[in-house]
Formats: C-alpha cells, structure tokens, sequence
C-alpha cells in the first residue's frame, strides 16, 4: 500500500526556528531536525504520536546502519527538513520500523553529489506492508525492545571505555599503584610533574628502534598476490587485531615495504587541520606497513604492549606536538616521536599495568562481541517480522 493512503502527511506542523534564536528559547520541548533532535525550546507545535522521516541529507546513503526514521511523541517540534507522518488507522511506530533500515534511493531526487531529497510526492508513493493495527504495534514493540537492549549495552561500553581511560591514566602516572609495587615509595618532581621515586624518565628513541614502512610497486601485480597482510592508514586500529584485505609476497617486501617485527608498536599519527588521531596496535604477527604506518620495536626494558598503552595514554601530548610542528596528515616526524618523554618503570610493574589494563579491555570486547550478536538478532527480526515470514500475533 503507499504510504499516502496509509498515513497523512503533515508538513504544515513544521517550524523551522535558526538555531541562533533557538540558543535564546531553551525549554523543555524536543526540536528535532531529519536524524536527530537538535535542541530542547520552551514551545511546541506539535502533540501526538508521529513517524518523522527525513526530507534532505546524506543520511539516506547511510540506510543499512544509520536509521532513516525517528518516533515523536507527546509535544515537541520539527524543522522544515523531515516530514511528519501521522496514522489513523495505522500506527506510526510502523512506519518508523518499516522504513527505519530501508533503501529507498529509487524514490529520492539527487542535490549534489552525496545529498539526496525525499520530497512529499515521492514519500507518499513509497509502498509498505500493513498488517492488522495490533500485529503492527506488538512488532514494534517487539523491535523496540531489541533496540533498547542495544543502547543500554553501548552505553554500557562507553561508560566501561571512560573507566578504563581513567584506569589507564592513573596507572600510567603511578598515582594508582598494584599491590607488590611501590611500598614506602614517594613521589619527586620532574618535568612531566609528580611521578613515583622508583620510577625513571628517559626518551622513546633511547628505548625503542624506529622503523618506517614503504608501497610496493602498485604497476606489478605478482606484488599484491601474496600472503603477508600490508597495512595502511585505513586498516590499522586500536587494537591487536589488524584487518587488511591487501596481501603482498615477500618480493615486494624487499622492493619497497617493510616487515613489521612482532612486539612492535604499529603507530599512526595524523596532526593538521583536516585529522587529530592517535592510532596505536601492538603487532602479534608479522605483517607489512606503508609510509604513512610507522612502527616503533622497544629493547628488552620495556613490554611491548605497556608501550602501545603508554602511547595511547599520552596521545593528547604526542598529537599537540605533531600538530605545532605544522606536519601534515598521516606525516610524523622521526626526531618527535625519539626526544618523546617516556616513563618507565620497572618491567615487572609494566607487565603488571598491562594485565590490569587488559582486564578492562576484555570486558570492552566481551561486550562488544555481546552487542554484535544483539544487533544480529534485530537485523534477523527484522527480516523475519517486517516481511511476515514470522507472525507474532
């Protein structure tokens, strides 16, 4: 059925207010725009249950993991950039599950290269399933329940990562000390401010060797059908875990790569006006790296994973000097990263940070892996219920 015999559209509702004038009526009422709500105004226009579906942006590129629809209730208000969906006899909860993940590109008018508009003819000739009334609201239900579930377990990894950026901060500092570590110790002053007495200050480049990677030859294809995986900007991540889907032989390892050795810290730095990021991975297998990867191999005093957590700890620091050096993107400037201060402790306590450290991260991936499974589950419902393949009613 379309969507115009099925629900009305109510674009008269709308109240486009700058966000210059929005700043001067807070309030407790919801103002949302096409994705999201954008601030909080002391009117409202509007008053019911309503679908609300964006009418322009890049959005709608994003469909398969970035919702398309929103649910308003009770008062609130709408920009001129979404429209605003009301049921009768269907509910508008429907609506929003229905098109929430759908491709719906064949019905959008283009406005530049990566901006598309739904206008309101269009949106009434988009087609939808309707089931019974009580059919529709038990599947929403149904969906909004999973969906609940998904916040509360990515509010959960957020407020765990906070906890271990915290952990992470005190112990790399010495203020939090692990049992067995630090008894009867103080505290002295140095340039970096109050560490631990039985704790050291010395340089990255005195304890660590520095290794810049390379590009293969990209016109010679029997470099590019190897085994070794070759990371680049794009594929590496805070983690040990590195995913490439580019493979190179050891031929072109010599001609123009390098191999990273295992127990090397993997390092990207990105410091100008266009990127501010730290990327840091512990290297557990041997792989290649590209020019704008470089990789930093500590000597026997220093475990290679507190060095990766010492990197990332300090990332602020390291980006602020990268970023007066005036380097571009992806740029990192060897003399930087060797006169970088470098707090040491003994290695028996690094090895010691580093297993508290790991203890939160394993939390964070057991967690992770949870919401992976849950976000499965939703895209299988939703396959099965908004199809009617699965009845629940």
């Amino acid at each position: 059925m379309p969507v115009g015999s099925a629900y009305k559209i109510e674009n008269n509702l709308r109240l486009p207010i700058s966000q210059a004038i929005r700043l001067t009526i807070p309030g407790p009422y919801p103002y949302y725009g096409p994705t999201r709500v954008q601030d909080l105004i002391n009117e409202f226009r509007v008053q019911g249950e309503y679908a609300l579906i964006g009418e322009d942006g890049d959005h709608f590129l994003k469909f398969a993991t970035f919702p398309q629809t929103q649910f308003a209730t009770g008062k609130f208000n709408v920009n001129n950039h979404a429209h605003l969906v009301r049921g009768d006899l269907n509910s508008p909860e429907w609506f929003c599950c229905f098109f929430k993940h759908r491709d719906i590109t064949a019905y959008l008018t283009r406005q530049g290269a990566n901006r598309y508009k739904l206008n309101k003819a269009n949106l009434e000739c988009l087609l939808l399933s309707i089931p019974p009334l009580n059919e529709q609201k038990a599947i929403a239900e149904a969906l909004s329940d999973v969906d609940g579930l998904i916040g509360a377990l990515e509010a959960l990894i957020d407020k765990k990562r906070q906890i271990k950026t915290g952990a992470m901060q005190q112990l790399l500092t010495g203020k939090t000390r692990l049992p067995g570590f630090g008894q009867g110790k103080g505290f002295k002053q140095t340039e970096l401010g109050e560490i631990p007495e039985d704790w050291d200050i010395t340089e990255l480049g005195k304890c660590t060797t520095w290794l810049s990677g390379g590009t293969p030859n990209r016109s010679n294809e029997l470099y590019w059908r190897g085994t070794i995986p070759w990371i680049s900007a794009s594929t590496l991540k805070q983690s040990e875990i590195f995913t490439s889907d580019q493979f190179i032989t050891k031929e072109a390892v010599i001609s123009g790569s390098k191999l990273c050795p295992v127990g090397a810290t993997l390092l990207l730095v990105r410091g100008s006006a266009l990127h501010n990021e730290i990327r840091a991975g512990l290297a557990i297998d041997t792989v290649a790296f590209n020019q704008d990867v470089k990789a930093l191999l500590p000597n026997i005093e220093i475990s290679p994973k507190y060095l990766t957590y010492y990197i990332l700890g300090n990332s602020e620091d390291l980006l602020k000097l990268v970023t007066s050096a005036g380097n571009t993107a992806g740029v990192l400037d060897t003399k930087i990263v060797q006169n970088f201060p470098f707090v040491k402790p003994k290695k028996e306590e690094q090895e010691a940070i580093v297993k508290a450290i790991d203890f939160f991260d394993g939390e964070i991936v057991s967690l992770e892996k949870r919401l992976a499974k849950t976000k499965a589950l939703k895209q299988g419902m939703m396959q099965e219920l908004l199809t009617g393949r699965k009845r629940l009613i």
